[in-house]
């Protein structure tokens, strides 16, 4: 019974985060032997917070000047 209830939680964990990182965290918690379903639900979330952030390009030939816009409105 204990296994299927942490089923359920990872699958829940993938409803609301990548399966990626679902995954990546699973294989964190086999290499340091923690089998709790909150641990692996705590590394998730800390992972989240701890993501990088998309590097978006401030100049290319298809995105406009700020000054441009400003001036057309």
């Amino acid at each position: 019974m204990p296994a299927y209830r942490l089923l359920q939680g990872m699958i829940a964990l993938t409803r609301s985060h990548p399966r990626k990182r679902v995954h990546w965290t699973c294989g964190v918690a086999l290499d340091s032997c923690s089998f709790r379903y909150q641990t692996r639900r705590r590394l998730v979330e800390q992972s989240a917070i701890q993501a990088p952030r998309p590097n978006f390009t401030q100049q290319h030939g298809l995105i406009r000047d700020l000054r441009q816009c400003a001036l057309l409105s």
